[in-house]
């Protein structure tokens, strides 16, 4: 079947041509190319296509003054060339570009089609003078009644078909005129096609070799129509396909592709590459003064037209991104968004992409939808995460395959890469969001491959090509050497290491000495206040099967590890890996609320066709939750006035939306709601949001009171001392010995609304400071509970959760925007329904809630937009028995349903309700598993 195979590479085929004169026409005196002036190059689109004269397997695609030649899934090696190279006299009888191209029955001839006129190209003599299309073709273009846009000859009847806006008309070679009942409507007259891909069409072409399929060509796509059915929907393909994607290679026939923006440079200067059909001169236009465009690196492949041209933007200057027009040979071809990454003196928040294993080798998606998500969430940037092409074999990724099909040469390599790259959806996200990266085996090679079973060559091929395809500023000048680099982004150091170049089963190693003690060195030698370690393979989990450090390399992973965590390294280590096609949270040294080392493992951007994906199984000490889907993660940074940073961790799914948890490990992590992460300034991690208003008892591991103070010497390690002149202190009670300034040990900006102020940051993020008082911003709901139990010691954490509830779904907020619809989702009654819940981790007689508070920055009064408040929870145990009215305030209910039934309070019968608050009093009581809903007609 000539279906264009999404396996990238050719049989190897003769050199053959339509003509065997070898010596190339003079240049045709009409250019298809934009003439030399500042306009914009016109979006590709094919001019025609035509079957080979003897090869089934084989087509010729034409645009512009090029053409290349196709052969079972890739564009030919030494392809495109120039029409006047081979097809003698063409271009000087009817200069291009060509409206249609006809090839004829017996395969001898060809006809070109522009305008009225037509030429006849006979193989082996060469082009004959124009003719007037009408004059020989039974006057087809007048009795088409509208412009002429392509044509084909149809091979399972023998006729010539001609193809305008809407209709069509059929001819049989010789006849005076059309055939009877034609013109048409293409709509009528092929079924499906109109409505999957309407017209008018810029090339069509029947198969040779299965007459019944048809091709038919618009801009960047192509259907599959086979005749008597319809649009080929029986293939495994849905339709409309992208030209450039599923026909392997013919993006070469532009003047330029493959855009992609890259890592930074010394002092920040950003980088981007571009592959050009033909030497030519890349210029950005009005560049800031001092700033210039350096060429780091001029690559080209064997046996492959054109090169890859890698550039670096020295003394850009400005850290806020600006748009530059992007010139070749003096045309703007395109616009680039360029900035300096910021310098270890700026203090702003950024936000980076992670995401890895995009298994497109057998798909036919037209969009890949994790990098859509990606791309529409716009972050400072994205880290590739290894394997993000694959080489394959068939439908395989073992050796024996691979080095068979995708790995034969150097050429079929790089055009299973670019395939990858020239996916619209990839294409977008490397020209729009700097891409950094770096491998994993199945962009390395094969499936687990390593530098054992990998030849010099192979290694060799894989480097350069890698170099290429992404501009990273990489630490070995070698065109051929390891992958590895490392860039700084304002506070943030980012070594991203190489898993594969030196990874050898025969020595347990996977990164080998030499890169490992680098590391550690620069990370010892680094002042940033992060350090992200981006490994493809998984560093902390502890599996005994699959390509990460425990497994593989026992002994690298307990070097490094150390050294994360032994004192000798600055700031906070941040891992983010792939590989596993599962997501995942692991930590590691201290404690799971409060860790040294933080990985985030997210896997797979995409599955292969019919992949199935799953959660991480088993135990794992290290494991706070697990996910599973195709998605990608965003890590924001930010640091607070302490100069500590606060790191945020969202994963998404493909949709762009939070990744629900599929798996957790017993504890900490069953009480997360979703896989957001907040990694706080004072070493907490914690789930919900950035800034999270922690709830708990007075140990200073939990952030907050801790006894009296007078300056932030005295406070325990990212806690700050705060000296409120009101009588109202920042929480209801703190154990210590205070004294009456209320100064209090706390985690800074998280003064709760109603407390003393005298700056925004003193307020939590949601707050404003007005009138020296925290105020909730209106549409906002915060809610508040003070504790009066001593610590105990265990050291149980206790945690509030703010939720809306939507179906079977829920939504982890600390904060709730009543009127954003992103943030708050209706109930079944269509009312919003917000759900607070709290536990205590499962154990006993360490918490006791004196109160509950909500606060809305609305007015709730129960006759207008408060229908219900409702407190309910589980096990319910009096600390002390405190009684009013003869009846204990709390008790406690072996059975749950009890509870519920007993223990409830609503509206209006809460302690007390204020114009914009709600709040539950209780005496000495121990909650588990307790539950506030506010339901409200907003």
């Amino acid at each position: 079947s000539p279906s264009p195979s999404p396996s990238p590479n050719p049989s190897p085929s003769p050199s053959q041509s339509p003509t065997p004169s070898p010596s190339p026409s003079p240049s045709p005196s009409h250019s298809p190319s934009p003439s030399p002036q500042t306009t914009q190059v016109t979006p590709f689109s094919l001019d025609a296509v035509l079957p080979h004269h003897t090869t089934e397997s084989k087509y010729y695609f034409f645009h512009g003054d090029q053409y290349s030649r196709y052969t079972d899934g890739s564009v030919d090696s030494g392809y495109p060339r120039a029409i006047t190279s081979v097809w003698t006299g063409l271009w000087t009888q009817l200069p291009g570009p060509y409206d249609a191209a006809i090839a004829s029955q017996e395969g001898k001839k060809y006809y070109f089609f522009k305008g009225t006129q037509f030429v006849e190209y006979i193989s082996g003599t060469g082009a004959s003078a124009p003719k007037s299309i009408d004059e020989y073709w039974g006057n087809s273009l007048r009795d088409l009644g509208e412009d002429f846009s392509t044509a084909m000859f149809n091979f399972e009847n023998s006729k010539f078909y001609f193809y305008g806006k809407t209709k069509y008309v059929r001819y049989t070679f010789g006849a005076d005129a059309i055939d009877s009942g034609y013109p048409k409507l293409i709509s009528d007259g092929y079924n499906d096609l109109w409505k999957t891909l309407p017209g008018p069409y810029d090339a069509v072409v029947n198969s040779r070799s299965s007459n019944e399929l048809t091709y038919f060509f618009k801009g960047t796509e192509y259907v599959r129509y086979k005749s008597g059915y319809g649009v080929d929907f029986s293939s495994t393909r849905t339709y409309p396909q992208q030209t450039l994607y599923a026909w392997s290679g013919l993006w070469s026939l532009l003047p330029y592709t493959g855009l992609t923006l890259g890592s930074y440079g010394l002092g920040g200067a950003p980088m981007f590459s571009i592959r050009l059909r033909e030497e030519g001169t890349i210029s950005l236009v009005d560049l800031p003064a001092g700033a210039s465009l350096v060429l780091v690196s001029s690559q080209s492949i064997t046996d492959v037209t054109g090169m890859t041209k890698t550039f670096r933007v020295d003394g850009l200057g400005h850290t806020t991104p600006m748009s530059y027009a992007l010139k070749l040979n003096g045309i703007v071809i395109d616009s680039i968004s360029l900035r300096n990454a910021p310098d270890s003196n700026s203090v702003d928040t950024f936000t980076f992409g992670i995401g890895s294993c995009l298994d497109d080798a057998r798909h036919t998606l037209s969009e890949i939808l994790s990098v859509e998500a990606m791309t529409q969430a716009n972050p400072d940037f994205m880290i590739w995460n290894g394997d993000t092409s694959y080489y394959v074999g068939g439908t395989s990724t073992g050796k024996t395959k691979v080095e068979g099909e995708d790995m034969a040469d150097q050429r079929s390599m790089y055009y299973r890469l670019m395939q990858t790259r020239h996916h619209s959806s990839v294409a977008a996200a490397m020209s729009k969001i700097p891409a950094i990266s770096t491998w994993d085996d199945h962009d390395f090679g094969f499936n687990d491959a390593t530098a054992d079973d990998m030849s010099e060559t192979q290694m060799n091929w894989a480097s350069e090509l890698f170099r290429m395809a992404w501009p990273n500023g990489y630490s070995r000048d070698g065109k051929h050497d390891s992958i590895e680099h490392m860039f700084s982004y304002g506070k943030v150091d980012f070594f991203v290491t190489d898993t594969r170049y030196y990874r050898s089963p025969s020595t347990a190693s996977i990164l080998g000495a030499s890169q490992m003690n680098k590391l550690i060195g620069d990370m010892r030698s680094s002042t940033a206040a992060v350090k992200v370690v981006v490994m493809a393979v998984q560093l902390i989990p502890e599996r005994a099967s699959g390509d990460g450090f425990f497994h593989k390399a026992k002994g690298e992973r307990d070097t490094l590890l150390d050294a994360f965590t032994n004192g000798t390294i600055s700031g906070r280590v941040l891992v983010v890996s792939g590989d596993i096609h599962k997501h995942e949270l692991s930590w590691y040294g201290g404690t799971v609320q409060k860790p040294k080392v933080v990985e985030v493992t997210c896997s797979p951007l995409l599955l292969k066709e019919g992949g199935s994906y799953s959660a991480p199984t088993g135990s794992e000490t290290h494991r706070i939750w697990g996910a599973k889907d195709a998605g990608f993660g965003l890590i924001t940074v930010s640091m607070s006035s302490g100069g500590e940073p606060v790191i945020e961790i969202r994963l998404k799914d493909e949709t762009g939306e939070d990744k629900a948890i599929s798996q957790v490990s017993k504890g900490y992590g069953k009480y997360w709601g979703t896989t957001n992460v907040a990694w706080n300034a004072n070493g907490l991690l914690l789930p919900g949001p950035m800034h999270i208003l922690e709830i708990g008892t007075s140990q200073p591991d939990l952030g907050l009171c801790e006894g009296d103070c007078n300056n932030g010497g005295v406070c325990s390690d990212g806690l700050y001392c705060y000296s409120n002149p009101s009588t109202k202190s920042m929480y209801d009670k703190c154990y210590g010995n205070s004294s009456t300034d209320f100064g209090y040990c706390a985690l800074a900006f998280n003064y709760p609304a109603g407390y003393n102020c005298s700056r925004d940051n003193d307020c939590h993020p949601l707050l404003k400071c007005m009138n020296e008082t925290c105020h909730l911003d209106e549409g906002n709901v915060l809610i508040s509970v003070s504790s009066s139990s001593t610590p105990n010691s265990d050291g149980d954490t206790f945690y509030v959760y703010l939720t809306t509830v939507d179906g079977t779904t829920t939504h982890d907020f600390e904060t709730i925007d009543i009127d954003s619809t992103k943030s708050i989702n209706k109930d079944t009654k269509g009312n919003h329904l917000l759900r607070v819940t709290f536990d205590d981790n499962g154990k006993t007689n360490d918490i006791c809630i004196t109160s509950i508070t909500l606060t809305a920055g609305i007015e709730l009064t129960q006759s207008g937009n408060i229908e219900s408040i409702t407190f309910t929870a589980d096990d319910i145990k009096a600390m002390t028995e405190n009684t009013v009215n003869s009846e204990p305030d709390c008790f406690w209910f072996g059975d749950s349903a009890q509870a519920l039934e007993k223990f409830k309070f609503k509206w209006p019968e809460a302690s007390a309700c204020y114009a914009n608050r709600w709040t539950a009093s209780f005496s000495d009581c121990m909650i588990q598993n307790a539950v506030i809903e506010l339901r409200m007609n907003i």
